[in-house]
């Protein structure tokens, strides 16, 4: 979990499976939690696409840190 000075947070996961779904269990209840405080929710993965699982929350692959 990442807090900003304003309160605003990020949740980001890292997991080693391309298979995700399951892994948005912390980040659904971390987005619950803080509300609209809650800016995104980021599971980072061996796969190689980004797919979108809900409202601000994402699966993304590893590879998207390489090219920050």
């Amino acid at each position: 979990m990442i807090e900003g000075r304003r309160g605003r947070v990020v949740g980001i996961e890292v997991k080693a499976s391309a298979t995700v779904p399951q892994d948005f269990r912390g980040l659904r209840q971390l987005q619950e939690g803080v509300r609209d405080r809650f800016v995104r929710g980021l599971v980072l993965h061996d796969h190689h696409r980004v797919t979108t699982f809900g409202e601000k929350l994402q699966a993304a692959p590893l590879s998207v840190l390489s090219s920050m």
